[in-house]
């Protein structure tokens, strides 16, 4: 009964967080990933809008919580419907392979990936999930520019 209770707990935590559900290979979830070692930070994506921001990133870890031995971490962009360039972390279990469920997370509102996102996205990787945690438009390291909000005249 207790097992239960954990896993519908655990079900509502994924419906909670979880935007977009995919599955993902290993081998992408590498080719997305191969960032980790190089320090670059990867495209996954190439609709961008015109007039596309170029992000300011840093690779380094600067999450609230600490990291995980058991989870590979890197930095990838990728762009929204709106053809805006939005910052993430992708999380990938160390012992990948073959076909693995895929999350993407999204943390409560005004937060930023380094905190709830991230860490529940890092916990999720250590379970088996391929897990992609990222800034929504306008917030943290992602791009969007605010037009014509508590400007006066406009």
């Amino acid at each position: 009964m207790k097992d239960l209770k954990k896993m519908k707990g655990l079900a509502l935590v994924l419906t909670g967080l979880t935007l977009a559900g995919l599955v993902m290979t290993a081998d992408a979830a590498d080719m997305a990933g191969k960032s980790g070692k190089d320090g670059a930070v990867h495209q996954i994506s190439s609709t961008p809008w015109e007039g596309e921001e170029h992000l300011k990133m840093t690779n380094k870890w600067d999450k609230t919580f600490p990291e995980s031995d058991k989870v590979d971490h890197t930095k990838v962009i990728f762009h929204n419907r709106y053809g805006i360039t939005l910052a993430a972390d992708l999380y990938m279990p160390k012992n990948r392979q073959g076909r693995m469920p895929a999350l993407a997370v999204a943390g409560p509102f005004g937060a930023v990936k380094e905190q709830a996102a991230g860490l529940y996205a890092q916990k999720l990787a250590e379970m088996g999930f391929i897990t992609m945690a990222f800034d929504p438009s306008f917030i943290g390291e992602s791009g969007g520019n605010v037009r014509k909000r508590g400007k006066p005249g406009y």
